[in-house]
């Protein structure tokens, strides 16, 4: 089933395609490997293939290697990896209940996991003045208190203290703002000098207004009307026609799921995700045309 995921996906993807058959080789290679019982084989071509193009599928089966070889930090680190990378895993709960379950483990050591999703990408985490972290990095704590300072190059330091317990695995997500910018220094001019001229500063006297007639008063073109009102009834359309397709394919796929045909498990993956996907489309795309063409409307008021 991963395989196929596999497939799919690196097929979507525009990286180039020598990039792409060589992720997928060494996917391949991982699977072997990881069939055959050799773990540390399978996780080094699973981390070159993810480093190529980190899908969810090779995500996956990172944390299978790390969970077979008892690293129960890392495990959960790449399950949680996982559950980030679009599109929305169906077995989203199933995870989760692995990550509590690994959670457990580590709680009987006195440990529990820490996990941190840093931005930007550059962003460098330090727990306790400890080794530097990057993105996506987790680490096994002992319960209490613990300081963590992340920085990047141009953005502002964020740095708080962490209450770690043995209560569950901790997920945190620290986004750093960028440096304001300066402002340019003021510049300040120079004193006149004592034998400069003064210079008058009294406006001139206005000029007479010549007298108005009727005979020589110039009328403006009229502006052209309804240009923000056509536009707003494109936009309204657009929105409609995404949000009647997007519906029926949603209604579509989700009348399959509970009609009660038995059908294989790819196929109901695959209404699942239909329906998961186009469902928010066409709540997204009704807001959408409402505001369109109440913005519309109000165009239409205005150039009238």
């Amino acid at each position: 089933m991963l395989s196929l995921l596999v497939l799919v996906a690196l097929a979507q993807t525009p990286e180039p395609s020598a990039v792409r058959a060589e992720a997928k080789r060494l996917f391949v290679q991982g699977e072997k490997s990881f069939s055959g019982g050799d773990l540390t084989a399978a996780e080094a071509s699973f981390r070159k293939s993810f480093a190529l193009l980190p899908l969810p599928a090779t995500a996956f089966n990172l944390a299978r290697c790390a969970q077979q070889s008892n690293a129960t930090g890392n495990a959960i680190g790449w399950y949680r990896r996982y559950l980030r990378l679009p599109p929305t895993p169906p077995d989203r709960a199933a995870v989760e209940a692995t990550i509590n379950t690994l959670g457990k483990r580590l709680s009987a050591r006195g440990v529990q996991a820490l996990t941190l999703f840093l931005g930007p990408a550059q962003a460098v985490a330090r727990i306790d003045d400890g080794e530097p972290l990057a993105d996506a990095s987790t680490v096994e704590l002992a319960p209490g208190s613990h300081h963590l300072v992340v920085t990047a190059a141009g953005f502002v330091t964020n740095q708080f203290d962490l209450n770690i317990s043995l209560s569950g695995p901790i997920e945190i997500s620290v986004t750093l703002e960028p440096t304001p910018a300066t402002p340019p220094p003021m510049l300040v001019r120079d004193a006149p000098k004592e034998d400069a001229k003064p210079v008058s500063l009294a406006p001139k006297p206005a000029a007479e207004p010549a007298p108005v007639s009727l005979l020589n008063v110039k009328t403006e073109p009229r502006p052209h009307r309804f240009r923000v009102t056509w536009v707003g009834v494109g936009l309204t359309a657009a929105a409609a026609l995404t949000w009647l397709v997007s519906g029926v394919i949603a209604a579509s796929a989700s009348g399959q799921l509970v009609d009660g045909t038995l059908r294989e498990k790819t196929d109901v993956n695959a209404l699942y995700r239909a329906a998961s996907t186009a469902g928010p489309i066409a709540n997204v795309s009704w807001i959408t045309t409402a505001v369109f063409a109440a913005g519309t409307a109000v165009a239409f008021g205005v150039e009238w």
